[in-house]
């Protein structure tokens, strides 16, 4: 599913145009950008977290046997709760 595939689908289930529903979800992943750069991770009951986690600075071996270094990174990870799969049911 794509982001205009559920602007559609939420549009058809709480009867807001699509245009309304498009900048809400726009403002909402916004606040959840802002949150991320921050550092703050951002917990949706029911469905899951995104969180922010930092890789390990380290050594890796390219394919032609050469070493190389790999700087510390900041990736965003999603762990979705056990129980997201009702959570249509719900709402």
């Amino acid at each position: 599913m794509n982001k205009n595939e559920l602007i559609q689908g939420a549009a058809e289930r709480s009867g807001l145009t699509q245009a309304q529903v498009r900048k809400s979800l726009d403002a909402i992943l916004g606040i959840v950008g802002e949150s991320l750069d921050n550092g703050v991770g951002v917990v949706i009951p029911d469905f899951g977290k995104l969180f922010q986690v930092r890789s390990a600075a380290r050594k890796v071996k390219l394919p032609n046997g050469q070493w190389t270094f790999v700087p510390v990174k900041e990736r965003i990870k999603f762990k979705a709760f056990s129980n997201i799969r009702n959570y249509s049911a719900k709402y």
